[in-house]
Formats: structure tokens, C-alpha cells, sequence
């Protein structure tokens, strides 16, 4: 009998050891595998003083509205707006019509009396056109665009008044239901002084040819949204900035040996978003520049910007490494980093993949078009 509760003891203390183990010491990270989030992961609030964001970059003209583009819609300037010196460029469109459609950066400079020179920073494109969706067609050009370095590319010289255009859709153009997705990084300059120069930008969707591209880049309104429809996409206007740079200094303890930041569009970190700005209502009609919203929620600056975080994690946790799991909690979705080379992976709801095993270091990501938000990006000591 005695033999007997000793056992039993035995076995009560085995539990209880088993049961003050950390949650996430069962599972030993792997770099580049997929893994659940540590459940007992706590989110660093938007109102941390240990999660500083600033703004960086160029302006961003964004073409995201309408993506679905139906017949009344081609011929047309989607989106045109003024930027000045170094701009980023980026569209997002499906061909919802019974033929192909091309697609047209066309850059007018608006001087009187300066010519001005355009150059290529670097870009990615990406089409659906040999299989998948919007939301690979997205992937693939995030990819590229964030493998490339920058350079300066010549495209052409702008006499006064005149126009250029680029043809950004792949030869042949766009076949119906097809998508395509292109970023760009752009700049004018004056040919005499070589300063930072006015353009004037359309982008624009085509079945006639290059014939009439002036015509429609010079029109008093551009094409409506699709607001009102199954799609209700409205996101086009400027941002101001390309890029944020962020400073994490966060601390993991024995009490929270996990914790998380977020990317999203409900608002993020201070100096996280930058607000959309358009020249144009849903309809087309010409308004001053106002804040683009959709059901009262002032539409932010999520997709294609530049990420640079600079990580620092203390580990005061008693646990000897610390790990950085990157993906999402609320839905499959897409991530696009480089911390020495450019990483394109999916990863299921609740998933991160294992993208770093050191407490200090700098992450480059890029949120890319279509993608599921929030994102997010947990570091672990393990």
C-alpha cells in the first residue's frame, strides 16, 4: 500500500513539472520552417514607446480602384494625379472584359519652357496571365521589385507640353480575367539644372492602341470606382511617403517570454500609416484633395511600402534564444522579406515562418497588394 502512494505522489509531481514547462519549449524553431504562433504571445500595444516608427521615402501614386475593370472603364485615365522628382508608382487591375486590355504609365510635363528627363529607379511586374490570381500576380512583382537595386535607368526626354508613355502590361497586354500588378520607382528631373521636376500622371487602361493615349490622359474626369458594386474597391489617390523606418527595443521575460507586433491598416503604430489622398471622387469628378475612405474608414498606406526595421530584443526570459516568426493570425496570406536575400513565402491562418534567430538585426519587408491583414511578427525566446 505504501508502494503504492508513493507512485501515486511521483506521478502528481511528473505533472506538475510538466505543466510549469513554457508552452513554446515543446517545439524547437527551425529557420525557414512554418510554425503556430506561441499562444501565450502578448501584442505590443499601438501606444508603446518601445515601437517608434518614422516616415521616409518618396511619394507613392497608387492605382488600385477600379481593379476590376469592366468595359465602361477602358480608354480611360484610372487614376491621374502630380508628383514631383522621385515617385513610386503602383496598379493593381483585373480584366473583367471580353478582350485584352493594355496598360499605360503616361507621364505629361506640364512646363511651358523646360524639357524634363524620366529615368527607372527599378520595378516588379507581375500577371496572371500563365495561371493563378490578383494576389499572385501581386507576389510575383513584390518579389521582383524588392530584388532589385536601384539605378537609373533613362526612358526618355519630355519636351514642354509633351507626353510619354510607358507601357507597363507585358506584350500583347492583359487577356480577360487576367490581373496584373507593377511597382515602380521613378524619377523627372529638369534637363538644364537637373533638379526635381513637376510630372503630371495618368494611369491608363487601352484597346486602341497608343493612338489616343494623350486624349485620355487629358480628360476633365477619369473613370468611376466600382464603389457601388460587388467589388467596391476604391483605393486610389497619392501617399506622401514610401517607406518607414522603425525602431524595436522590446523585452522578453519569464512572464512574457512571446510578444508581437502587428502590420495593419486599423491605424498601427504612431507614424505607422500615412492617410490616402485623392483629386477625385468615386465618380471620376474632379474635388480637392481629400482623405479616400470607404464606409467612413479614412483609407492608410499598407500595401507597397518599404519596411526597415531595426530589432532589438533583451532577453531577460531565462531561456536561451530568440526567434522572430513573421505571417499571420487571421487568415492565409502572403510575406516578403530580406534580411540577406529576398524571401517570398504563404503561410496558413495562425502560422509564422522562422525567419530569424537573433535578438539584434534589421528586417526588410514589403506588404504587397491583395494580401490578408494584420500581419504580424513575433519574437520568442525559446
Amino acid at each position: 500500500m505504501r508502494k503504492r502512494l508513493m507512485n501515486t505522489a511521483s506521478l502528481f509531481m511528473m505533472i506538475c513539472a510538466i505543466l510549469l514547462v513554457p508552452s513554446n519549449a515543446f517545439a524547437a524553431y527551425t529557420l525557414g520552417t512554418e510554425t503556430p504562433f506561441p499562444t501565450a504571445s502578448v501584442k505590443e500595444s499601438y501606444t508603446s514607446g518601445d515601437v517608434t516608427f518614422s516616415k521616409t521615402g518618396h511619394p507613392v501614386f497608387v492605382s488600385n480602384a477600379p481593379e476590376s475593370i469592366y468595359d465602361h472603364q477602358v480608354n480611360k485615365t484610372l487614376y491621374r494625379d502630380t508628383v514631383n522628382g522621385t515617385f513610386r508608382f503602383w496598379s493593381s487591375h483585373r480584366n473583367m472584359t471580353a478582350g485584352n486590355i493594355k496598360f499605360f504609365l503616361y507621364v505629361k510635363n506640364p512646363s511651358a519652357t523646360n524639357s524634363v528627363k524620366l529615368y527607372l529607379i527599378k520595378e516588379g511586374y507581375g500577371d496572371s496571365n500563365a495561371g493563378g490570381d490578383v494576389t499572385k500576380a501581386a507576389s510575383t512583382a513584390t518579389t521582383g521589385f524588392m530584388s532589385k537595386n536601384a539605378g537609373g535607368t533613362y526612358l526618355a526626354t519630355i519636351a514642354p507640353g509633351q507626353g510619354y508613355a510607358y507601357e507597363y502590361s507585358a506584350a500583347g497586354g492583359i487577356s480577360s480575367q487576367k490581373a496584373i500588378v507593377h511597382i515602380a520607382d521613378f524619377r523627372a528631373v529638369e534637363v538644364t539644372t537637373g533638379s526635381d521636376a513637376d510630372v503630371k500622371i495618368s494611369d491608363l487602361s487601352t484597346n486602341t492602341g497608343t493612338t489616343n493615349l494623350a486624349a485620355y490622359a487629358n480628360t476633365a474626369t477619369i473613370a468611376s470606382t466600382n464603389y457601388n458594386a460587388k467589388t467596391k474597391d476604391d483605393y486610389r489617390g497619392l501617399l506622401q511617403y514610401s517607406g518607414r523606418t522603425a525602431d524595436i527595443n522590446l523585452t522578453l521575460t519569464s512572464a512574457a517570454p512571446a510578444k508581437f507586433i502587428t502590420q495593419s491598416d486599423d491605424g498601427g503604430y504612431t507614424n505607422e500609416q500615412d492617410i490616402l489622398l485623392s483629386r477625385w471622387d468615386v465618380d471620376g469628378n474632379p474635388q480637392d484633395q481629400a482623405p479616400a475612405s470607404f464606409n467612413g474608414k479614412i483609407r492608410g498606406a499598407y500595401w507597397c511600402t518599404d519596411y526597415t526595421y531595426r530589432i532589438n530584443i533583451t532577453n531577460s526570459s531565462g531561456l536561451p534564444n530568440v526567434y522572430t516568426l513573421y505571417g499571420s493570425r487571421t487568415s492565409g496570406a502572403f510575406v516578403n522579406y530580406k534580411i540577406s536575400t529576398v524571401t517570398n513565402r504563404h503561410v496558413d491562418k495562425g502560422n509564422g515562418i522562422v525567419i530569424n534567430d537573433t535578438p539584434t538585426y534589421t528586417l526588410h519587408t514589403i506588404v504587397q497588394p491583395s494580401n490578408n491583414l494584420p500581419l504580424s511578427l513575433d519574437f520568442v525566446a525559446q
